[in-house]
């Protein structure tokens, strides 16, 4: 694979690349995301981030197992409030099972993806209206910087 360079965004411009594209099952971008591509991809070009790849499972049951157990949960904390650049985890029921990057734009959006409307930046209400609950914000605490060569894929 190919490694892919920093390309240090602001956060309005990032959502200005990726609002609308469509969602997509295993969508790393650039045309398409998934929940978790679009977040690894606002991470990496936005706040230099380095986040594992993960397919997207098979099922519900595998994917929420993947969203509480996984290793990368170790250098995102949870923490009370959302601040700029935190990972959102958000459910329709009990476990989390959908993702999304908190950004300071127009008094704090998620950016996020899903089947339905593809790409977009939802204020907390919009969230509620879609049917979401449950929202946990984790804040990066270390490890997975970028190395000089950027990230894979």
């Amino acid at each position: 694979m190919n490694a892919l360079p920093l390309l240090c965004l602001s956060a309005g411009d990032f959502v200005a690349r990726v609002i609308g594209l469509p969602w997509q099952e295993n969508g790393y971008g650039p045309d398409a995301y998934d929940c978790w591509g679009l977040a690894r991809a606002c991470q990496r070009d936005v706040f230099g981030r380095r986040l594992p790849i993960v397919d997207y499972p098979a099922t519900l049951r595998a994917l929420v197992k993947i969203m509480e157990e996984h290793d990368v949960r170790d250098a995102w904390p949870e923490v009370p409030a959302p601040g700029h650049g935190d990972i959102v985890t958000m459910t329709h029921s009990v476990h989390p099972h959908h993702v999304g990057t908190w950004l300071a734009l127009d008094g704090g959006v998620i950016l996020h993806t899903t089947e339905r409307e593809g790409v977009m930046c939802s204020p907390l209400h919009h969230l509620r209206l879609q049917g979401f609950r449950g929202l946990r914000y984790h804040r990066f605490a270390g490890e997975g910087r970028l190395d000089a060569g950027g990230p894979s894929r």
